[in-house]
């Protein structure tokens, strides 16, 4: 690993870069990216999260990130599969000794768990017989008055309202179809359209009413992405996404930008507000993409 830190770190020196450059760009943390040109794994999320922060790292400083972990990485990986054999050797012995414990556990109660159900069960079958079979109801039907079911029935009939005139009629009808058109003219949808697109960049302009909390989803599908999201004056977040895994970033009506970096766009989707975003036609199969939202009133 020694060697893969110090490889990148002679490349970004010869492109210029700081580690404050690079976690501006790739948004990882700059101890991480210090843990990696000086070969100290401990300090790093895990095995995975190298590999990935070591691809973004060539990546930026244009090495092959991929042949550079082949190459350099066999000592580390020989050392990961020891640990992970001393783990296996480990693990049953403390799993079986809680599946004993827990087997003697049930033995011991089991004759009381039996007799408690076989009680609530007798309790349950006689409160359900008792409440079929009732004495008192079927030997007192209920009463019907019919007298006083006759006179009611004239009373509906001289309730009934007046049949509307041919005028009034109309007016209800034209009362009917005006609402609607009114209510369609005072809503407005919220629009979202491509206002320029070169490469890897993307701008969307997104006019309308604003609501008071909006959202952006960015979510991996089929495979691994690192992504953040920053809202102009507001938060930002950054991580990477395993497949089925999502970052939500809420944001209130008066933000005017927000800032979208993606590092694996073919397996991300975005939805902003619960609207799917499509990616540019242009920026079609460019795996690093850069996206950026701009609220026009």
């Amino acid at each position: 690993m020694n060697e893969i830190g110090e490889i990148l770190k002679d490349a970004r020196i010869e492109k210029g870069y700081t580690l404050d450059d690079l976690q501006q760009i790739t948004k990882i943390q700059k101890r991480y990216l210090q843990a990696i040109e000086d070969g100290n794994t401990d300090i790093l999320p895990g095995r995975f999260y190298m590999r990935a922060f070591v691809k973004q790292y060539a990546d930026i400083v244009d090495l092959d990130g991929e042949e550079l972990l082949e190459e350099h990485l066999t000592e580390t990986s020989k050392e990961a599969s020891e640990e992970f054999a001393e783990n296996v050797n480990v693990v049953p012995t403390r799993t079986e000794g809680k599946q004993e414990g827990f087997l003697s556990d049930i033995t011991e109660y089991l004759p009381m768990i039996l007799i408690f159900l076989l009680v609530a069960t007798i309790i349950v079958v006689i409160y359900f017989a008792f409440r079929q079979y009732n004495p008192a109801e079927e030997s007192n039907p209920p009463m019907i008055n019919e007298e006083n079911t006759e006179q009611v029935a004239p009373a509906e009939d001289e309730e009934e309202e007046p049949e509307a005139t041919d005028d009034e009629q109309e007016a209800e009808e034209n009362t009917d179809e005006e609402e609607p058109e009114e209510t369609e003219e005072e809503e407005e949808e919220q629009t979202i359209s491509v206002s320029e697109s070169s490469g890897s960049n993307t701008i969307y302009e997104i006019k309308g009413p604003h609501p008071e909390e909006q959202t952006v989803t960015l979510t991996a599908n089929g495979g691994d992405s690192w992504v953040s999201v920053t809202v102009e004056g507001g938060d930002s977040d950054a991580r990477l996404l395993t497949s089925g895994e999502s970052l939500d970033m809420s944001f209130g009506a008066d933000v005017t930008q927000v800032d979208i970096v993606i590092g694996n766009a073919p397996v991300t989707e975005v939805t902003f507000n619960d609207t799917e975003l499509e990616y540019a036609p242009e920026s079609s199969g460019v795996v690093r993409q850069d996206l950026q939202l701009q609220f026009v009133e």
